[in-house]
């Protein structure tokens, strides 16, 4: 693997509490030429209230756009949370 250039998708230190600790990244290239980055949030990295991230990149990586902050975290009523979101290519 090569880095061709760094950047930031997420500025967890402009977030609240329960979004500032960031684990369990995921990264998709589409055949389109755009690449998904998914990433849990929560309180911290193992804490019960955790949700996961999707973002989108049009230009390589160069600039983000958040196109999901979150999932459904109750199933029946009971409450939980997401842990990982990998993603894929219908």
């Amino acid at each position: 693997m090569k880095i061709l250039e760094q950047g930031c998708i997420y500025d967890a230190t402009k977030s609240t509490n329960t979004k500032r600790t960031c684990c369990c990244t995921s990264f998709r290239l589409l055949s389109s030429g755009k690449i998904l980055a998914s990433f849990r949030l929560g309180s911290n990295k193992d804490s019960a209230d955790g949700n996961c991230l999707v973002a989108e990149s049009v230009d390589w990586g160069k600039n983000w756009t958040i196109i999901s902050d979150g999932f459904e975290t109750a199933l029946d009523s009971i409450a939980g949370e997401i842990r990982v979101a990998e993603l894929s290519e219908m």
